[in-house]
């Protein structure tokens, strides 16, 4: 049976936790571009 060390669960968690920020990061980016697309298209419809 293998047992992990407290240091390495812990060093497990944090990569994890990073790995969700920067996906959360990118989501979050993404979906800012997106939204700034659909309104300046809307936008540009409007005014025509």
């Amino acid at each position: 049976m293998i047992f992990y060390t407290l240091k390495y669960i812990q060093n497990n968690q944090n990569a994890d936790k990073a790995i969700l920020y920067g996906l959360m990061l990118v989501a979050a980016f993404a979906m800012i571009i997106f939204t700034l697309l659909y309104l300046h298209n809307r936008f540009c419809y409007k005014i025509s």
